[in-house]
Order: C-alpha cells, then structure tokens, then sequence
C-alpha cells in the first residue's frame, strides 16, 4: 500500500514537472531561432549591400561618384551612366549572340544525348557497357584538360573567331547529358515503348 502511495506520488510529480520542461524548452528554441533569423538577416544585408551600392552608384553622375564622404542614395537620378555604355558597346550584338548560341546548344545537347541515352538505356549491342563506361570516364576530364585539343581540333577545321567551337562541343560531347538521359530512359518500362 505504501509502495502504491509512492508510486502514484512520483507519477504525479513527474506530470507536474513536463510540462514545465517543455515550456522551457520551447522557450529556449524561440530564443534560438530569434537568434539565428537574426544572424541570418545580418549576413543577407551584408551579402545584398554590394549590390545596392552598385545599383545606386550606376543612377549617379560622376561628381556624385567621386563626392567624399560617400552616400548611397543618388541626389539627382541620372540615366546618363546607361546611355553612355549602350552607345559605346554593341549590347544588341551580344545578347543576340548569347541567345544564339545558347539556344544552339541546348537544342544540340536534347537532341544527341536523348538518342545516346536511349540507345545506352534500352538497345542491346555489342559494347554497350564499354561505351557507357567510357562516358562516365569522360567525366573525370575536366574542361581545362580537353581545352587544348578542342583548339587545336577547330583550328584544323578552320572554325575559330566563329560560334560553332562554342555550339558543337557542348552539343556533341556532353558526357554529363548522355548519363541523365540513359538514367531517365532506364525508369521507363519497357512496356510503354
């Protein structure tokens, strides 16, 4: 009986004292969490104020820029900076050239590792495995091992100072694009094809 008493006197004392504990340890992971919101805020503001200052400074005129002490906000707003630079450097020409030649690539890379992984994925031949393994090797060369022999290679063909040395390799050697394909063609059954 007295042993029932104790018991049931330690359960009680046990209920009584959780959730105090829990409080405190909710406590003590809103302190927490206040402080690392709090440490994270700080850095995004000492990562994005860069960014601000050369947006602000790219408003300002060049007496502005020079002026001592310096001041984030632009006194007078002035588009000047972006006419300047839109006159003097042909930006039309190589966004064109950006678009085009990324454009070319990836078109390239779908279409030439789509028919790589599938054939790697779901063909049976002879040296299909020593094929796939030589594409995984590839991916241990790094670009700047490959960059010589790449130019020398197009200029042999006599492609350099045009965008095909850009376009081709990134289309036809893309080791990293022929692995993805295999590996999203292996997931599908070979009843849907």
């Amino acid at each position: 009986m007295n042993n029932q008493k104790t018991y049931n006197l330690q359960r009680e004392l046990k209920l009584q004292v959780k959730p105090s504990l829990l409080k405190r340890k909710g406590a003590q992971k809103q302190i927490g969490d206040i402080i690392a919101y709090i440490a994270l805020s700080l850095g995004a503001i000492v990562m994005i104020f860069p960014f601000v200052w050369m947006l602000s400074t790219s408003f300002k005129t060049m007496g502005e820029v020079r002026s001592w002490p310096p001041f984030l906000l632009p006194k007078t707003l002035s588009f000047q900076n972006y006419i300047d630079v839109l006159a003097q450097y042909p930006f039309d020409m190589w966004l064109m050239n950006a678009f085009k030649i990324s454009i070319a690539s990836t078109l390239g890379t779908l279409f030439v590792c789509s028919l790589a992984g599938f054939s790697l994925a779901h063909l049976r031949f002879k040296g299909r495995d020593v094929i796939f393994v030589l594409v995984l090797a590839s991916l241990m060369l790094p670009y700047q091992v490959r960059m010589i022999s790449i130019f020398i290679e197009f200029t042999i063909l006599g492609s350099i100072d045009t965008h095909v040395p850009l376009i081709i390799p990134s289309a036809l050697a893309n080791a990293y694009g022929i692995f993805l394909m295999r590996q999203f063609f292996r997931g599908i059954p070979r009843d849907l094809l």
